[in-house]
């Protein structure tokens, strides 16, 4: 039995419609990457939501990403986010950065201690390594507190296969790997 002819041009236009979002926000992703490419912001002062922070990057993994400031849906929508209220990256200290594991993160799953891990800031170029990596409670932020070095501390969301709002968090935590740059 054959579809009504609306139903297939219901489903066509719906389907462009998506397709379309998808090339505004692919295009809108890439736009920022060529611009992190080419200027990083100087350093010293506050940044607002969605200024660009720097480039992180797990080259084990094949995770690059743009590093925003802030968490709010728009940023983690094309970017990975600066977690407000943590050191920035490369400043010393345990910086936070957030990205949706169905997006940036996805491939963070497959984490292990020793990866390297590279965050490009307007300081340069430092390389971390992976410690350890934690399951936690959404309201457990103990390991976004001092670290006791420079650290990166990376949160998604969990169980990476869990369809809708996940129940946990998955944290992995990088140490400054001195002379590995």
């Amino acid at each position: 039995m054959r579809a009504p002819r609306w139903l297939e041009g219901g489903l066509l236009l719906v389907s462009a419609s998506a397709l379309g979002f998808w090339a505004i926000v692919a295009a809108f992703s890439t736009s920022l990457e060529l611009s992190a490419a080419r200027e990083l912001p100087r350093e010293g002062r506050p940044r607002a939501e969605g200024e660009l922070v720097g480039r992180l990057e797990i080259p084990r993994l094949g995770i690059s990403s743009v590093v925003l400031e802030g968490v709010s849906d728009a940023t983690l929508q094309v970017a990975s986010g600066h977690i407000p209220g943590t050191p920035l990256p490369g400043a010393g200290g345990n910086a936070g950065i957030a990205a949706h594991r169905d997006g940036i993160f996805r491939q963070l799953a497959g984490v292990a201690p020793g990866d390297r891990v590279v965050m490009t800031t307007p300081r340069g170029a430092r390389a971390y390594r992976v410690a350890f990596t934690s399951i936690v409670e959404p309201d457990d932020t103990r390991l976004l507190g001092a670290a006791g070095a420079d650290a990166l501390t990376l949160v998604t969301c969990y169980p990476f296969q869990f369809a809708g709002p996940a129940p946990q968090r998955f944290v992995v935590r990088a140490l400054r790997a001195p002379g590995a740059e």
